[in-house]
């Protein structure tokens, strides 16, 4: 039951940070907070899928597509992303 609650959550990105890209290394910046949060590619992808609307489960559906990770690994490392997200309030 905890893992379907995940799985419909949608996320959306806190207006108040700021995207950066230098050197190809995308970085997320929270100014109020002063924290930032370096992205992986997937962490990235991740990122721009975060829209509001898409459930969690709908993030992983599209993930499974762009990367060969078998769908156990995908849920998981999607999941304790968003909650670090979260709990830094880069994401609600």
């Amino acid at each position: 039951m905890f893992l379907q609650n995940k799985l419909k959550r949608c996320f959306q990105k806190n207006e108040d940070i700021i995207e950066e890209e230098k050197d190809r290394i995308i970085t997320l910046f929270d100014p109020y907070r002063r924290v930032a949060i370096r992205l992986s590619p997937t962490g990235y992808r991740i990122w721009q899928l975060i829209d509001g609307r898409r459930q969690v489960s709908d993030i992983i559906e599209e993930l499974k597509k762009d990367f060969e990770v078998n769908e156990k690994t995908i849920c998981r490392d999607v999941i304790c992303f968003l909650d670090k997200l979260a709990k830094r309030e880069i994401i609600k």
